[in-house]
């Protein structure tokens, strides 16, 4: 365990203009879930951290992940969908989004979302699972 001194709060100026809902804690990296001042419906998801190995659970490329300093980087790929929680592990990270309520299964669909696995030209519906290549490109995965 760390002493108490090895860690120590501090305000991170870049939200001064968000108001922040929530902020996931993982490894080497955070997530965070804030609104602007000026628009308070409008969620959006950012990833804060540094990672020298590859940048996927930040949405970025490798080369940027290693930079020295700790970046926070907007993903805007989330900013049409309803986002109402974010969860950080230890080099993964999840985005809970609302959907569509689909009457006959209850359960949501992604609109504009696609399986690259299934090539099913229907939504994904339930859980949403995502990689990012080496192109900032995002892959989407469903269950």
């Amino acid at each position: 365990m760390f002493p108490p001194q090895f860690w120590e709060p501090k305000k991170v100026e870049h939200f001064n203009d968000y108001f922040v809902r929530q902020a996931a804690v993982g490894l080497a990296h955070t997530l965070v879930l804030a609104s602007p001042k000026a628009n308070l419906n409008q969620n959006r998801v950012f990833a804060y951290g540094r990672d020298d190995n590859n940048g996927h659970h930040l949405a970025c490329s490798q080369a940027e992940a290693s930079k020295e300093d700790d970046f926070i980087r907007h993903i805007k790929r989330f900013d049409h969908l309803k986002v109402y929680k974010v969860e950080a592990g230890a080099k993964t990270s999840f985005v809970c989004c609302e959907g569509e309520d689909d009457l006959l299964s209850n359960r949501y669909q992604h609109h504009e979302v696609f399986c690259s696995l299934c090539k099913n030209e229907k939504h994904i519906s339930g859980p949403l699972h995502f990689t990012i290549n080496e192109d900032n490109k995002f892959t989407y995965y469903c269950l």
